[in-house]
């Protein structure tokens, strides 16, 4: 193989995993309705898998696996105590997934500065017992104990195969 015929694969492999990548940050998240960019701004939100994401469709998963799911976020405020973090399904009731550890801090930088630029990353497991159909799922990261309530809160469909 001639080194111009392996610098064009290479150049072909790297356009590839680029453009997996970017297929696979959400286009069609929202903020909940308790919070929006004023108090933490959410960016470059990725589900994985999710090929879906670059027609904007639901993200599809199997139950039995797992999903990660990483952003960036800005808070507008400074953490003084514990952060949670919790999915929920956002039915008529927020019902929160089962058996999900909800220390915020070992997924992301702790304690949190108003105005820096943190990063999450967590894998979401989804059992099999979970029904399959399509859920809007409810992320969010708060301090417990402020008042008024300190949060980071998004919204995304999640497609249970």
């Amino acid at each position: 193989m001639s080194a111009a015929n392996a610098f064009l694969l290479c150049a072909l492999a790297l356009v590839l995993v680029a453009g997996l990548a970017v297929s696979e940050t959400l286009s069609n998240y929202n903020y909940c309705d308790s919070t929006g960019k004023d108090e933490c701004e959410i960016t470059n939100v990725q589900v994985i898998p999710c090929p879906e994401a670059l027609t904007g469709e639901p993200c599809k998963v199997k139950r039995g696996t797992s999903a990660t799911l990483s952003f960036d976020f800005t808070p507008h405020w400074a953490s003084s105590g514990p952060l949670k973090t919790r999915a929920y399904w956002a039915h008529i009731l927020d019902l929160p997934f089962v058996g999900m550890d909800t220390d915020a801090c070992k997924y992301t930088s702790c304690p949190y500065v108003d105005g820096q630029k943190n990063s999450y990353n967590f894998t979401l497991e989804l059992a099999k017992q979970y029904i399959a159909q399509r859920y809007d799922i409810k992320f969010r990261i708060w301090e417990e104990e402020a008042e008024p309530r300190k949060e980071c809160c998004l919204l995304f469909k999640l497609k249970l195969l």
